[in-house]
């Protein structure tokens, strides 16, 4: 049985009663009683004609869900899914464009910051950043980028082992912004012939992770933003970049400022949704987003707790509202707390300061105590160094994460001080260095370096390898070396890998590898390179088909 089914001009495949009236209405064709045929219309919205459309569904029978499910991809913690389309949205004036250098330059010009970008949650992804500019000039990027990066870490990317890229386009100096679609003859919408040329190029483009719109009503030509049909079809075509290119789309959009009440008043955004209710044109750009991330001017009460937690002075642009309004799937739905940077005029979050200010020393000391106990069996903490509370933060409680390193060293000192942990040897070792509880199984001389070995091959490496295993599956595999391998790409690892250092991530290789858990193949594409793999995996046993995904070499 033929699964492809072409659909062609002659309209009489859809059943004789189907004509093209005198003159043109919104809809292209119409069947006897007169009612439209919508089906029809919609297909010259593809950007194609009836004759080129081919349509294949072989591949979505049941048995293609079998097994566990790809996790979702992000590019922060829970926040901007990758192959995918997300807004930003807030009124003029607040600060969109510097917010999303900031990302730019913390996605390019770093390795997975383990510091977070303004937005706060930390960047998992490191790639090449394109963004679409309508705003700016070439001069004022300039002068932005000077501000944001006074030591000039941009300059230092496309070099070495990190060859990503930021193209920061300022579309004033290349003739404007270009629309992204366009009204075809039948009074449709397809996908302009600029965009095209475009889209094309950022296919191209090696290990791109972020496409910026800034902002999305500039690129509007010739529709309405009020026009669901209008929208829903740019959307779409943005969803169309993300998933080809693989990439999280962004585009920034604006919202109304609050109004004023009969008295005069200025009606404050209290909530998300009030911010997310605000946003122009249709709610078609909402719903056509997988994630819609607001910001507003924080209301009195929020300035208010801001203010006092912190010890700012209030005053007008200062304290923000922020955060995930809308999202279809897996996101940090909680309000944030944002507060201008005098210097920079940039937004950065501070709610974890903000959270941290409203607990109690003891609270937060209770807390620590906890953590450092719940590592004590299997890899205890230190006060410094490696595993120190500071370089494992991200390990701690979600409060502690931005932390400094003085905050939180400090915080451990007054437990040690307290005498609510303590320092220990592991069995069989004359360092005493790491921090456990008073009556805890360190103090007990209950943990061994044995049983840390234990921990190390019984929970630890299997899991590595189990991590190598799901790469090759999804055409994503480890290399040996180089910029593909477990330490340059660890954020691709489950996330109790995140905090190891390269060494031991490349004893960890090493093992597995000499123990034959897992082997090294070579691919036709790169003859010279070696591809972690499952010894009884497709890239092992049949290296020539096995297919990459795009960017993943």
């Amino acid at each position: 049985m033929n699964d492809t089914i072409n659909i062609t001009s002659d309209l009489t495949t859809l059943g004789s009663k189907v004509f093209k009236p005198n003159g043109l209405t919104k809809f292209s064709y119409f069947d006897e009683d007169g009612r439209g045929v919508v089906p029809v219309i919609r297909t010259s919205s593809l950007s194609k004609t009836p004759e080129e459309i081919s349509i294949d569904f072989s591949d979505c029978v049941i048995k293609r869900y079998e097994g566990s499910p790809t996790p979702p991809e992000f590019l922060m913690e829970k926040l901007f899914p990758m192959a995918s389309v997300s807004i930003l949205a807030a009124a003029g004036g607040v600060g969109k464009g510097m917010l999303m250098l900031d990302l730019a330059l913390n996605l390019a010009c770093t390795t997975a910051s383990p510091y977070g970008s303004a937005f706060g949650p930390r960047v998992v992804q490191n790639g090449s950043v394109v963004l679409f500019c309508a705003e700016d000039n070439q001069e004022e990027l300039h002068r932005r980028y000077a501000v944001l990066d006074p030591a000039n870490t941009r300059n230092h990317i496309d070099t070495g082992s990190n060859k990503n890229q930021i193209y920061s386009i300022p579309l004033p100096n290349k003739g404007g912004a270009f629309p992204i679609i366009e009204q075809d003859k039948n009074k449709g919408f397809r996908a302009s012939e600029k965009f095209k040329a475009i889209k094309t190029w950022l296919k191209s483009l090696p290990n791109l992770k972020l496409i910026i719109f800034d902002p999305i009503a500039s690129f509007i030509w010739g529709a309405d933003t009020n026009d669901a049909g209008a929208m829903t079809f740019l959307m779409n075509t943005l969803q169309d970049l993300a998933t080809e290119t693989g990439s999280c789309c962004i585009v920034t959009h604006h919202t109304n400022k609050p109004g004023r009440n009969s008295q005069g008043r200025t009606q404050e955004h209290e909530t998300l949704e009030d911010i997310l209710h605000s946003m122009r044109g249709s709610t078609a750009i909402a719903n056509g987003a997988r994630l819609v991330y607001v910001l507003s001017e924080a209301p009195k009460a929020i300035q208010d707790k801001v203010g006092k937690a912190l010890g700012i002075k209030k005053g007008r642009h200062m304290v923000y509202l922020g955060g995930v309004a809308k999202a279809n799937g897996i996101a940090n739905k909680e309000e944030q707390y944002f507060i201008r940077d005098e210097e920079t005029g940039l937004l950065r979050n501070v709610t974890a300061q903000v959270k941290e200010k409203a607990l109690k020393n003891k609270d937060l000391k209770e807390i620590l105590r906890k953590a450092i106990s719940d590592h004590e069996e299997k890899m205890p903490l230190t006060l410094t160094g490696p595993g120190g509370v500071f370089q494992r933060k991200h390990e701690l409680p979600v409060i502690f994460h931005e932390y400094t390193k003085r905050d939180i060293e400090d915080l451990a000192n007054q437990l040690l001080r307290d005498g609510e942990i303590g320092k220990y040897a592991k069995m069989g070792s004359t360092k005493a260095h790491y921090l456990g509880i008073k009556d805890g199984v360190l103090s007990r001389g209950q943990v061994s370096e044995t049983q840390a070995e234990i921990w190390y091959d019984v929970l630890l490496k299997p899991a590595f390898v189990q991590a190598i295993f799901e790469a090759e599956k999804i055409g994503q595999p480890f290399n040996k070396a180089g910029r593909s391998s477990p330490w340059k790409r660890k954020e691709k690892l489950p996330s109790e890998f995140h905090h190891l250092l390269e060494g031991q991530l490349r004893k960890l290789t090493e093992d597995a590898l000499k123990e034959k858990s897992i082997v090294t193949a070579m691919h036709g594409c790169e003859k010279n390179a070696q591809w972690l793999c499952d010894p009884q995996g497709p890239l092992a046993t049949d290296p020539e088909s096995y297919e990459f995904i795009k960017g993943s070499i």
